[in-house]
């Protein structure tokens, strides 16, 4: 079930994955600049979300951290080299316990 997030959305189940949409009247409709949340972007389970922060921050890869995100994930936020956003996320309570 998707939150009660201020902006429309919708989230649907695909076997054991599941696929987010948003909409977003104001997204222009060139890359992004900045990494933001809501700029259009697919999620990827990771294992262990601070492993996964460890190895992003020696690459030197610009992230958005959001290990409190109401959507019921850690997430980190990413672009790859052409500026595409990727979400990588644990289940939120997998964060809780690994602290």
């Amino acid at each position: 079930m998707r939150p009660d997030f201020d902006f429309p959305g919708a989230w649907f189940e695909i076997g054991a994955g599941q696929l987010h949409l948003i909409v977003d009247e104001n997204r222009l409709p060139s890359l992004p600049k900045e990494t933001h949340s809501r700029n259009p972007h697919f999620a990827i389970r990771v294992e262990s979300y601070h492993d996964t922060i460890e190895w992003l921050k020696e690459k030197d890869v610009n992230i958005l951290e959001k290990p409190q995100s109401k959507s019921g994930f850690a997430q980190i936020f990413c672009q790859d080299p052409d500026g595409y956003l990727l979400e990588l996320h644990v289940p939120k309570k997998e964060y809780d316990h690994s602290k």
